[in-house]
């Protein structure tokens, strides 16, 4: 009889060992099977401003990818795509005044439009110019030039409407010197399309015009690839 009582107590000892152990352990097991994995979106501000450029409202915290998609053309004119970070990283370099051999692309995915950025070296230090370009009808919606460390003297016409309005609502052309520049009513670069240059800034006018035709050319696989052979 107190054998039995003996085995008893060893009985019911482990069972509420185990029982503890199970109460324990279960809140842990059922915490790391619950417990989700929060990804937090945080978007480059360049691609944040460029949107703004744009008309297209995004914030820090936007899930781009239903309206975005990056892309790049490379110094062979080979087009990959690529992701945010890497689009970033482009378009500040052609804003820094550092060379950039790869032209970034931003498409927007529903208004069939793609924005894109040329930089070069004008009379006084780095300019680059932001495009988009509507893919339906080849022409080029919004120009807007900028430059760094230019003189502001020289540059002062170079981010005005009244240069950059001239490049927009004419259809590019593949394979074409498609713009041209007059400088004090004399014809100084022959192309499609004449542009006025700015006053008393004539190497600044040429480096936009050449910056503009340089970028085209390189884009012509993207922008006209069903004209291109």
């Amino acid at each position: 009889m107190t054998h039995l009582r003996k085995g008893e107590k060893i009985a019911f000892l482990v069972l509420i060992c185990t029982l503890f152990w199970y109460c324990r352990e279960k809140p842990a097991a059922e915490k790391e099977i619950l417990k989700e994995t929060i990804v937090e979106i945080t978007n480059p501000k360049v691609i944040v401003d460029l949107c703004a450029s744009a008309g297209v409202s995004i914030t820090d915290t936007t899930d781009i990818d239903p309206f975005l998609r990056f892309k790049m053309i490379d110094n062979s004119g080979v087009i990959q795509d690529i992701n945010i970070d890497e689009a970033a990283r482009l378009f500040k370099r052609s804003k820094s005044g550092k060379k950039v051999s790869e032209i970034p692309l931003m498409e927007f995915k529903e208004a069939d439009k793609t924005l894109m950025m040329f930089n070069s070296r004008g009379y006084g230090g780095p300019i680059w110019v932001t495009l988009i370009l509507n893919n339906n009808n080849s022409q080029f919606e919004n120009v807007q030039f900028e430059h760094l460390a230019e003189s502001e003297g020289y540059a002062a016409g170079f981010t005005m409407s009244s240069f950059e309005d001239q490049f927009t609502g004419v259809e590019i052309k593949a394979g074409d010197t498609n713009f041209g520049i007059e400088q004090g009513d004399k014809l100084v670069l022959k192309g499609s399309y004449t542009v006025d240059g700015i006053s008393g800034a004539t190497q600044t006018s040429m480096a936009g015009i050449e910056m503009m035709n340089m970028g085209i050319s390189r884009v012509k696989n993207y922008a006209f690839p069903k004209k291109v052979k």
